[in-house]
């Protein structure tokens, strides 16, 4: 583990459920009582399960801005079996946790490049923490989110990003659905062609990926196709496995 990560303890002070299988969790810090960490970044849990001999390390990507330091949220997919579902999903408001963090290089910084975020399903937590951040610092920084979800009753976060926009003008925000309800009257798909029609140059830009691997996989060939940029890559498989960033590409 790096040296600047640290171990936590904290106490639950908030949980809401999103959908019937994601759910935001608040842990407020006891010990020490702040973090310091960049958009992007996430924070592990050693879950000890009775019948295992070793423990079992899970990641969760911070969606909070750095700017509330004294608390963080997390954003939580459930899935059965996995441990860690099975051990965070049972925590309620008081309950305490340890946690070790913050890790990861799949951050976003100060500058003038445009930003490209392409996210399915859960890989949105890392996005929603730069955009929190970005509207209180680089609200004027050209910002496009490509967001892919499979239906109506999978889509959260959907006001926040509203205000979002409202407060950052040159923040383009799409949000697809793979299986539309009658009801829908927004984009239908994947992100690729969005994407694809979207961003025409890529020569001031950096792009962020995360999501399952052929997606990242596609966007980032198709992304190369217009010319050279930075690219970094999450590949985000949620409770059953979680891969740390593997740098700009």
């Amino acid at each position: 583990m790096p040296e600047s990560a640290a171990s936590f303890s904290a106490v639950v002070s908030g949980l809401t459920d999103l959908t019937h299988d994601v759910r935001s969790l608040t842990l407020q810090l006891e010990d020490p009582g702040g973090i310091v960490f960049q958009p992007g970044q996430f924070v592990s849990f050693q879950i000890q399960r009775p019948s295992e001999k070793y423990a079992t390390t899970r990641a969760y990507t911070i969606v909070s801005s750095p700017d509330a330091a004294g608390e963080i949220e997390l954003l939580l997919n459930l899935v059965p079996g996995g441990p860690g579902s099975e051990y965070l999903f049972t925590l309620h408001p008081g309950d305490r946790t340890r946690f070790r963090g913050p890790f990861g290089t799949f951050v976003v910084t100060p500058g003038t490049t445009e930003l490209l975020l392409v996210a399915n399903d859960t890989g949105i937590a890392p996005f929603l923490s730069m955009l929190r951040w970005l509207v209180e610092h680089e609200p004027e920084r050209t910002t496009t989110l490509v967001w892919a979800l499979k239906g109506r009753n999978d889509l959260y976060y959907k006001e926040e990003l509203e205000r979002l926009s409202a407060r950052m003008p040159n923040l383009t925000s799409v949000v697809l659905l793979a299986e539309p309800d009658p009801a829908w009257t927004g984009p239908i798909g994947v992100v690729q062609p969005v994407v694809e029609e979207r961003i025409r140059s890529v020569a001031n830009l950096t792009a962020f990926l995360c999501g399952s691997t052929s997606m990242i996989r596609d966007v980032r060939d198709l992304l190369r196709a217009k010319g050279p940029c930075q690219i970094y890559r999450e590949p985000y498989y949620n409770d059953v496995q979680r891969a740390t960033a593997s740098g700009a590409q």
